[in-house]
């Protein structure tokens, strides 16, 4: 009888009750999975993995094993589910998972650029579950909201920036904006110009255990970041002005590197980037990097019609109400612009992005403004020798009160910038920059 007990009983050790309580998670099958310092187990009703905290862990080890050898205080019952955690950890197990929307109508899975819908089992490893179901329907709230929000002198302008939403909201919602490296920003100046409405409805698309609020100026401390784990929306109503931007985290962040954060009495958990990202400014953000690596990382919105400014009445309950009755079809729009994102390998292209784009670095670099006032680019023709760009950069710089950037400085940033198409080269002998020249109109500022 002895002998039996021990064979078919726990071991009296950490590993034991830990391999016990495995076991005991394992569904169909399916045993446990940790992944960046989070375990998940099988739901064997829905086929969804889900997330079973380590408090959860040490309070079921209490109810399974307390009172045993090893296993009788609350360091012990954390102890082991932490050791648990560390024997199922399986890093590669949700990534690369099939790309797709599980929903109550089943898994809507992308594949070959198209939508099947197919039976949502666990084999497809999915983490997130949307409450509604997509379905191709009459959306006339949310496309009249969409026309009053983006309309403009250009309707062109509102068919791209229409688009670029469709696109980011789609993204977000099926969980694959990370992979395309980008934050999105949205912008105006005035106020009740639509952000709030429209950032709602996109919050709508993900479940909200699985949104955060985590400003991109403390992605160097880790205990803010570590709250982006797990995480599939990341979104701030509104962010700071005049504070620096730490760029290199951002850049980190952004780029898919491992990064390393700690929730306060946890062990620190390595992990990367899974969330898609979503700011919400009136000012344009402040930064200290000018490099094309980091403007490049942004995808920027733009709202032009502030009812503070007409003087038009605010609709308290418009996003509560377009939730409510169309977001289902506001999925399926999504989902139809995710598709065309993975089709063509990006988000799409916007004009008024461009236009904001070359405002901002202008308004955080005093090189780039000089340029665009000052000098002329876009053709291989043009000329300027090293010396002289930078004399009449550094005068223009004294006559506006602005604070120029040291000469190797300035030929770095134009070497980078790939959007000036300025090249440096020696012409017999001279330091030379390519692609720019002096504006005729401005002998102010022009040096032989």
């Amino acid at each position: 009888m002895k002998a039996q007990i021990a064979k078919t009983a726990a071991a009296q050790t950490h590993h034991g009750y830990a391999m016990d309580i495995l076991e005991r998670l394992t569904v169909d099958g399916f045993a446990p999975v940790a992944y960046e310092g989070t375990l998940y187990v099988v739901d064997s009703t829905t086929g969804m993995w889900i997330k079973y905290s380590t408090d959860a862990l040490a309070r079921l080890v209490a109810n399974t094993h307390d009172g045993k050898y090893a296993c009788e205080r609350k360091s012990d019952y954390i102890g082991i589910a932490q050791h648990i955690v560390s024997l199922a950890t399986n890093e590669s197990f949700f990534k690369d998972v099939p790309i797709g929307l599980a929903c109550p109508g089943g898994f809507y899975q992308v594949k070959d650029n198209a939508i099947e819908v197919v039976p949502l089992t666990a084999h497809h490893r999915q983490r997130v579950m949307l409450n509604v179901t997509p379905r191709k329907m009459a959306i006339p709230t949310f496309t009249g909201f969409l026309h009053e929000t983006f309309e403009s002198g250009d309707p062109q302008d509102e068919v791209e920036q229409v688009r670029l939403l469709q696109e980011m909201d789609g993204t977000i919602m099926l969980g694959i904006a990370y992979r395309y490296q980008k934050a999105f920003l949205k912008y105006e100046p005035f106020g009740r110009a639509g952000k709030g409405v429209n950032t709602k409805i996109t919050c709508a698309l993900v479940p909200s255990e699985f949104v955060t609020a985590v400003s991109p100026f403390v992605w160097d401390r880790e205990y803010y970041i570590a709250s982006l784990a797990g995480a599939r929306l990341n979104v701030v109503g509104e962010l700071p002005d005049g504070d620096a931007i730490p760029a290199a985290a951002f850049k980190t962040v952004l780029g898919g590197d491992m990064l390393t954060g700690r929730h306060p009495t946890h062990r620190p958990i390595s992990f990367t980037n899974e969330a898609g990202h979503l700011f919400c400014s009136n000012h344009l953000i402040y930064t200290k990097d000018h490099g094309e690596a980091f403007f490049a990382r942004w995808r920027i919105l733009y709202f032009p019609n502030s009812r503070l400014v007409s003087g038009l009445p605010q609709d308290a309950g418009l996003a509560d109400r377009i939730i409510a009755q169309e977001l289902p079809g506001i999925a399926h729009w999504a989902l139809e612009g995710a598709l065309r994102v993975i089709r063509n390998g990006g988000y799409s292209s916007s004009v008024v992005h461009d236009r904001l784009m070359a405002q901002w670095r202008r308004s955080t670099n005093s090189l780039e403004e000089f340029i665009s006032e000052c000098c002329l680019t876009g053709d291989n023709g043009y000329s300027l020798l090293r010396s002289a760009f930078y004399k009449n950069y550094t005068a223009w710089c004294e006559e506006t009160g602005r604070k120029p950037f040291a000469k190797g400085r300035v030929k770095d940033l134009l070497e980078h910038n790939i959007g000036l198409g300025i090249s440096w080269a020696k012409v017999e002998g001279y330091e030379t920059f390519r692609g720019i020249q002096m504006r005729p109109d401005m002998d102010a500022f022009t040096v032989a």
